[in-house]
Formats: C-alpha cells, structure tokens, sequence
C-alpha cells in the first residue's frame, strides 16, 4: 500500500507540478506568445518547427494546439500550417522526457525542489501579483522534480509487488498488450508528460526494461489522441478538423513505431554504446526519433493530408460561430481574435441587410429573420466572452476584450436602428433624402466587401467622415424643416417624418462607423463631435 501511494502521489505531484508551470508560462508569454507565433509560422518547415519550440517552452502539447485552433479560426494560420504546428507540438512534447531522464533522474534535484517551491509561493503571494506567473513557474518546476522523487522510491518496490516476467519478451501479444496499457494511462492522467515520466521512473528502477518502455511510449503517444478526440465532440469545425489531423497523425506515427520497433531498439542502443547513453536517455531519444519518422512521412504531403481532412469534415453552410470553440477560451489572446473575426462577419451581414432594405425596401420579413439570427449570435459571442479569465494587467489583450464588447453594443444598436427603419417609408423621392440614402448604401456595399473576407481596409475612415457630415446635415436640416412647419409651408406630418429620418440615418451610420472602427482598432477612440448620439 505505502508503494501505491508514493507512486500515486508521486503522479499527482508531477501533474501539478506541470499544471503550475504550464499555466506560469503562459501567462508570462501572453500576447506577446501571440504575435511571436503568427510571426514564426509561415512555410511547412516554419510552421513545424514553431510548434516544437512554443511546445518546448510552454511544456505543452494542449497549449499549443489550443493557440492553433484558435489562430484557424482568427484567419491567421492555413490548415496546413495549423497541421504543421500539431505535427511540431507532438515532437515538443518528447522535451518532457528529456528533461526527466537528463535531469530528474540522473541529478539530484530533489534537493533544490522544496527551496524552489518555497520561492515560488512567496513570488506568488507577496509580490503583490507583480511576479506572480514567475512564481508559479518555479514552484511547478520544483514539483515535478519532488514527484519525481516520491515516483522512484515508489517503484523501487513495484517490481516484487507485482510479477512482470509475463509481460516480458518480444511476443506481438505482449507488445500490443503493452501498446494499450501505454494508451490507458495516458486517459488515466490525462497528460502523456506524465504517462512517460512515470515510464522513464520505472525504467530507472528496473522495474521494466527497454523494449517493454518503447511499447509504453507508443501507447502513451497514440493515447494523446482520445484526449483530443474527446475534446471536439461538440466543438466548431476548425477544432473537429484540428483533433482529425492530430489523431491521424498519431496514429499513423505509432503504428509505424510499432511495426519498426526492433528496429528503432536497436538503433538507440547503437547509439547508447557509441555515446555512453543510459536506458533512459535511450527512451527519451527513442521517444523523439519516432516522432520524427512520423514527420518525414507527412511533411511532404501536408497540403494534401490537409485538402483530405477539410474533404471528410466539409464546410456546411454558413455559421457564425464556427470560430468560437469553447476550447480555445483557455488562450485569451487567441479567443479575443477569433470573437474579433466573428464580430467581423455579423457586422458584414448587418451591412448587408442594411443596404437590401436601403435599395428595395421589400423582403422585409426575410430580412427581420437574418437580423434575429444577428442578435441570437451576438448574445452567444457575449457568453463566449465572459468565459475569458481576462487580466487588466496585460494591457493590450484587456484592451482588446472591452474594444470587442464596445463594437458588440453599437452592433446591437445598430440592429435595432435598422428595424426602426422599416417603419420610414415613402420619403426616398425627397431630394436630399435620396442623396443621404445612396451615400450611405455606397459606403456600407464597400465595407461588406471587404468584411467578407474579413478584411477592414480604409473604410473605418470613409464611414467617419460620412457619419460626421450626416451628423452636420441632421443638425442644420432639422432646424430648417421645423422653420418651414412654423411658417406653414411644409406639412407637419411629413415635416415629422423627414425629421425622424434625419435622426435615423444619423444614428445607423454612426453606429456602424463605430462597430467597424471599435473590432478594427482595437481601443476607445476620442469623442466624436456628435458623441451625445451614443446614448440613443
């Protein structure tokens, strides 16, 4: 019992322990973690090996195929080069492995371990949330390494509590008994960093040999794909598409590990003899060389293993939320871009609506039902957001999350000034209405334009200054047609009406100037000279 605790315990240690230092890593990359990403991936090579290295770093795999899911849906990344980065975090993540077999077993660091977790904790609570990520960081890195420890003096134990001669042997029934042994304790943990480290421990111990630990291995690094196939049922299509290319990947990657294993076994332990390399520097290489295999195979053809993943999960018409997976809500700079690109697409389609009812003023029931789907996608783009754990301390990401709200409101503002509209009809052979109709219905054709391929262009500027001259034609026009009442030549009633127009069209191209502008730049902007128009 005492050795199934220290080993269970052990476990638990080091998966905390990777818990805290992933999430300090995180939060001290932060945006800046974003725009570095965007910038290293460009070809197939460039984008595999920035999914190695961001995966390295961050010490993890989710992570980075988080960012990646959410830098599809942002428009910042191709699924080829959203492959790419799957392909580069898989071989980022055999770093675990190499910092266990170099580090944690081999030097001990156990002794640094508690001072460190010490430091962290007081770096969290005293530093008055100044080095709070740092602190987090090395408390999760001094966890490891005693989960470590208590993982060794546990299994120094296991191999005469539980018999494993049955077990050894080159037998394809034991090797692909082994192989799914590997698998469950990857579900088990839910983290293969510790489904290897616990490996790479009772290789240490002897408690299994290499041949038995390879087997493992390839069961651990095929069992990362349940997690992730678990993690998109339900979720948007560029997910579902990111978890079909990451479970393929794996599991062509394995079973050619599988199939290859004598071989790879005795390549490692050539290069053991050659270099003086203990067995469990030999598993991490292993661990890293079949990963690579994998990569030669599929690097070639990576637009082609991609053109066939978007063919068996194809585009099924248009949705608007397909970019706001609920797991990409772990990476806030990443979620923030793809409500941005969502924002984007319902002000598009607001635009659209706006300019049909401006040119034909008919279809109106048709168009009272696109807008509602608008405002049904608006509330669930609002609940997406709130889901954020948001930091006013990043000031550029905090920036960004109040600048998508803002644009959200005038949107919806926007939506119910265009239904108020349906109620104006009759005056388009006004003069000065009809020109105030056609400038508006130009500007807002244009910027649809450019938003459906999400794109902002100049149009923030165009619709600014249009919004600013309407605003001085409400201004002087009003006044004049309240004269021309008072001297009795023009009708009150249409005299009324035109002046509600003028309110209604000063408002619509204010608040679509203000949506555009708000999920395009990013933060607040100075008042404008008719700012008391917000409040309508």
């Amino acid at each position: 019992m005492n050795i199934l605790s220290s080993v269970v315990g052990g476990i638990g240690l080091f998966l905390l322990g990777m818990t805290l230092m992933t999430d300090g890593l995180k939060a001290m990359a932060g945006e800046s973690l974003k725009r570095w990403m965007s910038r290293l991936t460009g070809g197939t090579f460039s984008s595999i090996a920035s999914g190695a290295l961001i995966t390295a770093l961050v010490q993890s795999s989710s992570a980075a195929t988080l960012m990646t899911i959410g830098f599809v849906s942002a428009g910042i990344l191709s699924l080829t080069q959203a492959i790419g980065l799957i392909i580069g975090a898989n071989i980022g993540s055999t770093s675990t492995g190499w910092m266990v077999s170099l580090l944690g077993l081999k030097i001990n660091i156990s002794i640094l371990a508690m001072p460190m977790i010490g430091l962290g904790v007081f770096m969290k609570l005293f530093s008055g949330g100044r080095y709070t990520s740092q602190g987090l960081t090395v408390a999760g890195f001094g966890l490891i390494f005693v989960g470590i420890d208590l993982m060794q003096a546990g299994m120094k134990g296991l191999a005469d509590a539980f018999d494993l001669i049955g077990l050894q042997g080159d037998a394809l029934g034991i090797r692909i008994l082994l192989v799914f042994i590997g698998i469950a304790m990857t579900v088990v943990m839910q983290s293969s960093s510790a489904a290897v480290a616990v490996t790479l421990t009772a290789l240490y111990t002897q408690t299994i040999d290499l041949s038995q630990a390879a087997a493992l291995v390839i069961g651990q690094n095929v069992g990362t794909t349940v997690t992730a196939a678990l993690a998109s049922l339900g979720a948007a299509l560029t997910a579902k598409r990111a978890a079909l290319a990451h479970i393929l990947f794996n599991l062509v990657t394995g079973i050619v590990a599988f199939l290859l294993l004598p071989l790879f076994i005795l390549s490692v332990r050539t290069m053991a003899s050659a270099f003086g390399f203990s067995d469990e520097v030999s598993l991490a290489a292993f661990h890293t060389l079949f990963n690579l295999v994998g990569l030669i195979i599929f690097a070639p053809m990576l637009k082609g293993f991609a053109r066939l993943i978007m063919r068996v999960m194809p585009d099924r018409g248009d949705n608007y939320l397909k970019d706001l997976d609920p797991t990409v809500a772990a990476v806030v700079p990443v979620a923030l871009e793809a409500a941005r690109r969502t924002v984007l697409q319902l002000t598009a389609e607001t635009y659209r609506v706006i300019y049909t009812e401006i040119q034909t003023s008919s279809h109106r029931h048709g168009l009272k039902i696109r807008l509602e789907k608008v405002e049904e996608a608006i509330r669930k783009v609002r609940q997406f957001l709130a889901t954020l754990q948001n930091d006013p301390k990043q000031q550029e990401t905090y920036e960004s999350h109040v600048a998508i709200l803002q644009s959200l409101d005038h949107l919806s503002r926007l939506i119910r000034v265009t239904k108020e509209g349906f109620l104006l009809e009759g005056l388009t052979e006004k003069p000065k209405v009809a020109c105030l109709v056609t400038s508006a219905h130009s500007a807002l054709l244009e910027a649809e334009k450019e938003l459906a391929f999400s794109r902002v262009g100049g149009h923030v500027g165009k619709l600014e200054q249009l919004s600013t001259s309407i605003a001085e034609v409400r201004r002087t026009q009003r006044r004049e047609a309240l004269k021309e009442m008072a001297q009795g030549r023009e009708d009150v009633e249409e005299g009324l009406r035109y002046i509600d127009f003028l309110l209604w069209i000063d408002r619509l191209v204010f608040h679509a100037w203000r949506t555009l502008h708000h999920v395009s730049v990013g933060k607040e902007a100075p008042k404008s000279s008719h700012e008391d128009l917000r409040k309508r």
